[in-house]
């Protein structure tokens, strides 16, 4: 077992009990993202690529868990299209303030569209 192999098995085994308690509690899994600003901007190719195999990760684990998916990169990329990358995310990892509320947004899209409200 390769390294990557052992943290994606490291992240299931933590994942696992969300079956037991799933019809109590609905999950929603994050996937990982970011946007080439800040220290990651020269070097982005080879950090977006490991983002894209811990995104790979997040999804396998939400369809083995029944787990809504979240999916940030999407939700990033569209936001770069109307303002620059910078606006969005600060250091390349972590959003600002705006970045958080496309953040937010992208999780409730995702939430109503996977739990959809009951019909009255």
């Amino acid at each position: 077992m390769d390294l990557d192999e052992s943290k994606n098995a490291s992240m299931v085994r933590q994942t696992c009990p969300l079956n037991s308690v799933q019809v109590l509690l609905p999950t929603t899994l994050g996937e990982p993202f970011g946007l080439p600003v800040g220290p990651h901007k020269k070097s982005w190719a080879e950090w977006n690529d490991g983002l894209t195999k811990r995104r790979e990760v997040v999804a396998k684990l939400a369809k083995a868990h029944g787990a809504a998916l979240v999916k940030y990169q999407r939700a990033f990329d569209e936001a770069a299209k109307r303002a620059p990358a910078e606006y969005w995310i600060w250091d390349g990892v972590h959003p600002t303030y705006r970045g958080q509320q496309v953040m937010a947004d992208e999780w409730v899209r995702t939430v109503r569209e996977f739990w959809p409200a009951p019909k009255k």
